[in-house]
């Protein structure tokens, strides 16, 4: 009997942790625009899971980041204009982590590098996308626009090269709704 009872505490806490684990996994690949979302004319180019180890490869700083911040994965989709690798683009970009802190940990670092970045011209107004975000926008013929935003335990990304403010920002906000339904 009690053997009986101690094989079901062992299932059943196995049948916990399994549901526990898979409610905490998010497919990044949901998380970013789709080939439906962006303007007509705009083909996947590059689609990629985002590592840690890729993404702070030689770089420690990044790495004792990543996981301060518990960072788990990234994925980014890139489109560029059909016959034009040097015309407008649109990257976007998804970052997940364990927790929601870690997200608002990581949106508040990537704000202070923007700040800290020496671009000339450059503008950061609020996106009023997700829990908190920031528009930063380059008055310039390169057309510069990045919405970077959290939501949850997310930080999404979408930049805009020669692609105006406006729509930039309304990828963003298309990208948002993928995230909302993504995390339910």
């Amino acid at each position: 009997m009690l053997r009986c009872l101690a094989a079901v505490l062992v299932l059943a806490s196995v049948g916990v942790l399994a549901a526990t684990a898979s409610s905490a996994t998010v497919d990044p690949r949901l998380l970013v625009l789709r080939r439906a979302d962006v303007p007509a004319g705009f083909k996947p180019h590059r689609s990629d899971v985002l590592t840690n180890a890729e993404e702070s490869a030689g770089q420690p700083k990044v790495a004792a980041f990543f996981r301060r911040t518990g960072r788990i994965t990234g994925f980014e989709t890139v489109f560029e204009t059909e016959g034009d690798r040097n015309g407008p683009s649109i990257e976007s970009r998804a970052e997940l982590f364990r927790r929601a802190a870690g997200a608002r940990n990581f949106l508040l670092g990537f704000d202070s590098e923007m700040k800290l970045s020496g671009v000339r011209g450059l503008r950061r107004t609020p996106a009023n996308i997700g829990a908190q975000g920031w528009v930063y926008s380059v008055d310039s013929s390169s057309g510069y626009t990045l919405v970077a935003w959290r939501y949850g335990r997310i930080v999404g990304g979408v930049l805009g090269l020669d692609i105006s403010r406006p729509r930039t920002v309304s990828l963003a906000r298309a990208q948002q709704r993928r995230i909302a339904a993504a995390l339910g």
